[in-house]
């Protein structure tokens, strides 16, 4: 095999792809500058359906008697059948009784 060395083979591979092939993203954006560990805002929905705003205005729309969908709900409110339903589970604690 002749002599390998490990550092020379470094060396090459650096000269032939660059220094960030081997370096961990982390890594890389630090040494961009970015010093915080938060993340940053996401593209996509906001979660404000089932801010207060959203279960007030659930809440409003539930009849006395219960026996409303999810669906039917969502279009009322113009929210997320999902969202209507985290709203009922989470924040109101309403809970499916009974099934036929």
């Amino acid at each position: 095999m002749g002599d390998f060395n490990a550092i020379a083979a470094d060396e090459r591979a650096e000269d032939d792809v660059g220094p960030s092939a081997y370096e961990p993203k982390w890594m890389r954006t630090f040494s961009e500058g970015r010093f915080t560990m938060r993340d940053g805002s996401r593209f996509g929905k906001s979660l404000t359906a089932c801010g207060d705003a959203g279960v007030a205005a659930v809440q409003q729309s539930l009849p006395g008697d219960g026996r409303n969908s999810c669906e039917e709900i969502a279009e009322d409110v113009l929210i997320s059948k999902s969202s209507v339903y985290r709203v009922l589970r989470d924040k109101l604690d309403k809970r499916k009784m009974f099934s036929k």
